[in-house]
């Protein structure tokens, strides 16, 4: 961490050099690093309280000049500036130009963090990545990693930099290689750091992750990657909603900050870093902000290729989705919203053979399926992380205790979300509920205490009976045609539907075997018992049969309240 020595040198250096800092600024040292504090009250303007030169700028055409191009075009916008930074750091054998440029740079490199103050998971030890296992960060983590250590390899073998290449086959060789203790061993004293090396890199892509601003702003580039160092400026902690501005004044040749926040004396003027989740400040910035509005969460499923390919046939967007193979992912918002695409999604995964467009059941079913997932991200978010050695860097169980609990957040909004879409959905499409349907069928809800010993509604849940129940009231519908008149007007959709299962069903004999108890258990018996229901129309077995098809293709079950309801059956998107 630097000392308020250095700090007070980096601004003496900065100033003598044409930058321009507020007097009401004071930049001062504490626990966790470097503060801009107001000495007196700042009133929000768009005058500049900051103002740096382009010459203490570190740039992409400052790397170029140093190190010419090496091939760098064909990698990341910043790699070669980075490899600059890096040089400048760590080199000791260098052109007396290089040697200059050290020079000058030296106040500002001093308060440059160390890789103990940085706190991103690419300089954590196996052990400490670990407890991020089972979170797509963990993946993300690894894969930048690799990212990063192909980049630094194109460049030094481009530029004929390094011939050992122990890291990167040590890197290659193993995925249980710790890459994370042999690059904290390595710049454990920086005075014997090898600028080529890896771990000098990666401290670089660091500084330029969590400090850089886009070259877009001095105009010198299109390209939105593109990044520069800005001494002074980036001394500026974030703080997200801060109303702050970037702005290059060409008259100067500097790049200016200002603030329309009002700042009082003794508090922080900060910077505002953008709308950043905390996937992105934990891997490019080393924190987590425990109430982050801007916080996003990544749902990532394995979901067989053909039923990704038939969600696209039936009208599914998937333009908000990645997707790769199998594998398909959405963003997850911190309100845990759900976009309409990943409910139509899992109605797709649950539409039967016999649908050609998704329904309100299939709907209903998906947000049935979509909660269990949820539930299961949730528990093992809940789950309690690995134990870390004395040895072991402890910021790294605070981050990934801080980032499960923000994830556990969003999976949880989502989880809650889900009852509340599907009473809304019954609310708009009406079903008929089962409920009912016993209350105003009182011949039928009448027969079934003698058929088997049902009271009523209540008691058929509590007896667990749902099912025998409602296939004897569906054989009924389907004998609507058969009773000369009932009290009951039995619904068209679901005769209809039973009608067409009927003309088209082939039975096989395990269908047979699956209803033999049931219905042995209950015919001939019941048409004598009660002839009024059950000795009108077809009560064989096949009838059955076609009624758990019905339940199949029009009924879903709300979970909370075990009510079954029908749908009829028509097209229906989010």
């Amino acid at each position: 961490m630097s000392s308020s020595q250095q700090v007070q040198e980096c601004l003496k250096w900065a100033t003598t050099n044409g930058s321009v800092i507020n007097d009401s600024l004071e930049f001062t040292t504490t626990a966790s690093g470097i503060a801009a504090l107001a000495k007196s009250k700042i009133n929000g303007s768009t005058q500049p309280l900051i103002s740096v030169p382009k010459k203490l700028l570190i740039t992409r055409e400052m790397a170029t000049e140093s190190l010419g191009d090496l091939g760098s075009k064909n990698l990341g916008p910043n790699a070669l500036t980075q490899l600059f930074l890096a040089k400048l750091m760590f080199a000791t054998d260098v052109s007396s130009k290089d040697r200059e440029l050290q020079d000058f740079f030296r106040p500002y490199l001093r308060v440059l963090p160390t890789h103990k103050d940085i706190h991103t998971p690419y300089f954590w030890t196996h052990s400490e990545l670990l407890l991020l296992r089972g979170m797509d960060i963990y993946l993300k983590a690894k894969k930048n990693l690799r990212r990063l250590v192909n980049e630094w390899h194109e460049l030094v073998t481009a530029g004929e930099l390094r011939k050992d290449t122990k890291f990167y086959d040590l890197f290659n060789s193993s995925e249980n290689f710790d890459s994370g203790e042999y690059i904290r061993s390595q710049l454990a004293d920086p005075a014997t750091v090898d600028w080529t090396d890896f771990p000098a890199y990666l401290w670089a892509s660091s500084i330029f992750s969590s400090r850089a601003f886009p070259t877009l702003l001095l105009g010198t580039s299109t390209d939105l990657n593109e990044a520069f160092l800005n001494p002074i400026i980036d001394l500026l902690n974030h703080s997200p909603g801060k109303n702050v501005t970037w702005a290059y004044d060409e008259e100067a040749a500097a790049v200016t900050f200002s603030t329309a926040e009002t700042v009082e004396p003794g508090e922080e003027l900060y910077n505002n870093y953008g709308d950043k989740s905390n996937d992105e400040l934990l891997l490019n910035y080393g924190f987590v902000l425990p109430n982050n509005e801007h916080d996003k969460s990544t749902l990532c499923l394995r979901i067989p290729s053909e039923s990704i390919s038939q969600a696209a046939r039936v009208g599914v967007n998937l333009d908000a989705a990645y997707v790769f193979d199998d594998m398909i992912s959405y963003e997850l918002p911190v309100s845990g919203e759900l976009a309409p695409s990943i409910i139509n999604l899992f109605s797709s995964l649950n539409m039967l053979k016999s649908e050609e467009f998704l329904t309100v059941r299939s709907t209903l079913e998906g947000l049935d399926q979509l909660s269990s997932i949820l539930q299961q991200k949730i528990e093992a978010l809940k789950s309690p992380t690995a134990t870390l050695s004395n040895g072991s860097n402890h910021n790294a169980a605070k981050l990934s205790k801080l980032y499960k609990a923000s994830q556990k957040k969003i999976f949880q909004a989502a989880f809650d979300s889900i009852p509340r879409q599907q009473k809304e959905l019954l609310k708009v499409q009406k079903p008929l509920s089962f409920k009912t349907i016993m209350k105003n069928d009182r011949l039928f809800a009448n027969s079934i205490l003698l058929a088997l010993g049902v009271t009523g509604y209540d008691d058929m849940l509590k007896k667990g009976m749902e099912r025998q129940v409602i296939l004897l009231w569906l054989v009924r519908v389907g004998n609507k045609q058969s009773y000369k008149s009932t009290d009951y007007q039995l619904p068209d959709f679901i005769h209809s539907m039973f009608q067409e299962v009927k003309r088209n069903i082939v039975v096989e004999k395990d269908d047979v075997m699956e209803y033999m108890d049931f219905y042995k258990g209950l015919f001939p018996q019941l048409g004598a018992k009660i002839p009024e229901v059950y000795g009108v129309g077809d009560w064989s077995i096949k009838q059955f049969i076609i009624a758990g098809t019905v339940i199949d293709r029009l009924m879903w079950t709300r979970g909370s309240s075990r009510e079954p309801f029908f749908f009829e059956r028509k097209p229906f998107h989010q």
